[in-house]
């Protein structure tokens, strides 16, 4: 992924998290107009954020498998959590 890309991708996550808070203040209620605006906001930011979760994760696993890699005992089931998430990686992008 580009560096760029999960830049904004990070911040639509943290766009997320704010929405989620304002959702859930006592005063969200109060202003319905601003409130089903936070919720359209939310409906479209949840989609893209749970992929980018999704593939920081994956990432995430492949570079604990090739730290797996290197112990001889583990190299078998490492390579194969390596060609695992590395072709989910490619589903993701």
């Amino acid at each position: 992924m580009k560096p760029n890309i999960a830049i904004k991708l990070a911040q639509l996550s943290e766009r997320l998290q704010e929405v989620n808070q304002l959702l859930c203040s006592e005063d969200a209620t109060k202003d319905m107009e601003g409130y089903l605006k936070l919720n359209r906001e939310r409906a479209e930011l949840e989609p893209v954020v749970e992929l980018f979760h999704a593939y920081t994760s994956c990432a995430g696993n492949i570079a604990a498998a090739r730290e797996m890699a290197e112990d001889p005992e583990m190299r078998e089931f490492a390579d194969d959590e390596i060609k695992q998430g590395e072709a989910r990686l490619v589903q993701l992008d």
